[in-house]
């Protein structure tokens, strides 16, 4: 009997299951290494470039060129099969990717603030659960407060875009670390009422009207993506890696972010909370940047763990 044949889409989940047996290796052989923070598969490289459709194994580390790194991690891994063996007929590149000075960085991408910190709305909505109309923005939970406390101290967050009042929204929510981790980085606000209504899920600077959030697992690298980022003016980025977590260093404490991806464009500090799109779909908040590189966690996750945390009931689509 003839064999089926195996689909484009069996042999890419195939491919992509093989990477992510062997990235859990790298972390447990090479994840403790000195200047290594992190591992994970992304876009391969070359002298800054990506190559196409090639995917390796990311090591990310703080300095690039460290003889002591350098000396230690391999140029390439072995595959590993579904039990965890050593699959020695296949290797898979690796890559070295420096993340120096890692740190946190109205329609969507409206400029907002609270004291001592200043970041970008992702989107405003107006609630469809039945028998609301309040108006909300979402951005990170960084830019809101902090991520100790909910709601912060102060929840007042101030903005240009309603004309009648200098503040614009009051934090009801934000998400917080649990144990060192900080799983999303998101806050909810409530617009106040003489700063309704709101065009609600629109892009500034476009006609995009925003439909639905992306669902985390259509993610892919290299995708091409727009963003609202208003203080570096990035407008579109690619994706270059798939899940994973690095520290960052928050108000001198190091916590360890998680669901973060990498995009291959540097945004500034204020771009926090900037949306990351394609066409009318919401795909992340971004959260993070080092030199040369932005990381966004997926925001219908994100948001799925406002409704969690929120004391309203929220509906955003």
């Amino acid at each position: 009997m003839e064999k089926s044949k195996q689909s484009a889409n069996d042999r890419n989940n195939n491919n992509l299951d093989m990477l992510l047996r062997a990235s859990e290796a790298c972390k447990r052989r090479y994840g403790k290494y000195p200047n290594v923070i992190g591992i994970g598969v992304g876009q391969e490289f070359t002298h800054g470039s990506p190559l196409a459709n090639n995917l390796c194994i990311h090591f990310y580390v703080t300095q690039k060129f460290s003889e002591i790194t350098l000396k230690k991690l391999p140029r390439f891994v072995y595959a590993r099969t579904p039990d965890g063996k050593i699959d020695r007929s296949i290797k898979i590149n690796t890559d070295v990717i420096e993340l120096k000075k890692l740190s946190l960085v109205c329609k969507a991408g409206t400029e907002i603030g609270v004291i001592g910190e200043a970041g970008t709305i992702t989107i405003i909505f107006r609630n469809k659960i039945l028998g609301s109309s309040d108006f909300y923005l979402v951005t990170c939970a960084h830019v809101a407060g902090n991520l100790r406390q909910s709601p912060p101290t102060d929840p007042s967050i101030n903005s240009s875009c309603c004309n009648s009042n200098t503040i614009l929204a009051s934090t009801i929510v934000n998400s917080t670390q649990q144990q060192g981790n900080v799983f999303y980085d998101i806050a909810l606000a409530k617009i106040i009422p003489e700063c309704t209504p709101q065009p609600e899920l629109q892009v500034i600077e476009s006609s995009v009207v925003l439909q639905r959030f992306l669902p985390s697992n259509e993610i892919r690298i290299g995708m091409q993506i727009s963003c609202a980022f208003p203080i570096s003016n990035v407008q579109s980025a690619t994706v270059s890696s798939l899940r994973t977590s690095l520290p960052v260093i928050v108000d001198g404490r190091e916590y360890l972010f998680n669901n973060l991806f990498l995009i291959d464009r540097m945004p500034r500090e204020g771009d926090s909370g900037g949306l990351l799109y394609d066409g009318t779909d919401a795909i992340g908040i971004l959260v993070a940047k080092s030199e040369g590189w932005g990381l966004f966690q997926p925001l219908g996750e994100a948001f799925e763990h406002l409704q969690e945390i929120s004391p309203v009931s929220i509906s955003c689509f």
